[in-house]
């Protein structure tokens, strides 16, 4: 979550600026991009909404959010949502930090467990390989693409989101993925990937389906052929 509080939330907020400074705007380019940023906005709060197990019905504001429709009423309760929505995530931030202290300290209560520690911990930590997962060297933490804000950085905490039941699409080194509307560690996903794909491939060539469809688009070229 620690992304969410850092990245995502001024993302919003800052389109949210964007909107209130421009919807009575009457230039059409300006209104036409305002238009685009209010449905991203509105598509990004209904994601964190139903993330946080909240309906749309708690936030009334969620129907103005369209260009006919939004005030400086809608602003105002669109900016208290995001601020609470950080609350949320430094509360759940602190409260997994404050676990992994107490584990951390559980296991160096002496001396001699506390370098056992270190020891352990120099030898499972590749700094390149972690750079790499978590993508710390990207500058464009949060990008817009397709009208959906996009997580660029900490891929390996983030959960899935999915946008339909058949949507399997992930980042690189996401610990899970979703598909027909279950979310399963992705060491399973990639396992059962694998041995589909080997099942199909043994399939095509136990019942030589490979050689028939050569043979069937052979034909077809030979039968075109013979037409012209």
């Amino acid at each position: 979550a620690d992304y969410k509080k850092i990245y995502f939330i001024p993302e919003i907020e800052s389109r949210l600026d964007y909107i209130n400074l421009n919807y009575k705007s009457t230039d059409q380019n300006i209104l036409a991009k305002v238009n685009d940023a209010l449905i991203l906005v509105s598509q990004e709060i209904e994601r964190e909404l139903k993330a946080n197990n909240v309906g749309l019905d708690k936030f009334p504001a969620f129907e103005k959010l369209t260009l006919k429709a939004f005030d400086s009423a809608t602003y105002a309760a669109s900016a208290l949502l995001m601020q609470t929505l950080k609350k949320i995530y430094v509360t759940r931030f602190n409260a997994a930090d404050n676990q992994k202290e107490a584990q951390i300290n559980n296991i160096t209560k002496t001396a001699a467990s506390q370098k056992d520690f270190e020891t352990f911990k120099v030898s499972f930590t590749n700094d390149a390989i972690s750079d790499l997962v978590k993508n710390s060297m990207e500058t464009n933490r949060i990008i817009e693409k397709d009208g959906k804000l996009i997580q660029k950085v900490f891929p390996v905490y983030k959960d899935p989101e999915p946008y339909h039941l058949f949507d399997f699409d992930a980042q690189f080194y996401m610990p899970s993925k979703h598909f027909i509307g279950y979310t399963m560690d992705t060491y399973y996903f990639n396992l059962g990937v694998i041995w589909s794909m080997t099942m199909a491939l043994w399939l095509a060539l136990y019942f030589d389906i490979l050689r028939k469809i050569v043979e069937r688009l052979g034909n077809m070229g030979g039968t075109s052929a013979k037409r012209m």
